[in-house]
């Protein structure tokens, strides 16, 4: 009957020690998930920033373009005007010289 009974109170102790790994089991799972949701989390933050990153530097990228094609059309634009300048100087200076000459032409006659 002792027997018995020191049995059953090893079986009680085992059963309860058990029952201790299992929620120490169970708190370290509850850990270590907490860990991995925390990387979880952090992976996602910086994947975010990395986003925004290249989003800002897409965005400075296209404006940069803008703003160099504006540049060139500017500079066509300020060519355009200075070849139409010179080419009416040009045609100024022909014209001069030609009356100059039908004048000195008609002084001679």
């Amino acid at each position: 009957m002792e027997i018995e009974k020191i049995n059953t109170n090893n079986k009680i102790k085992s059963i309860e020690r058990i029952k201790k790994i299992e929620k120490i089991f169970v708190v370290g799972k509850g850990i270590d998930s907490t860990k991995e949701d925390e990387n979880n989390k952090r992976q996602k933050r910086q994947d975010t920033k990395e986003i925004f990153e290249m989003e800002n530097g897409r965005k400075k990228h296209i404006k940069n373009l803008k703003e160099n094609e504006n540049s060139e059309k500017q500079k066509v634009a300020n060519f355009k005007k200075q070849y139409q300048q010179r080419n009416e100087a040009y045609e100024k200076t022909i014209e001069d010289t030609i009356q100059m000459y039908h004048e000195n032409e008609q002084q001679e006659r």
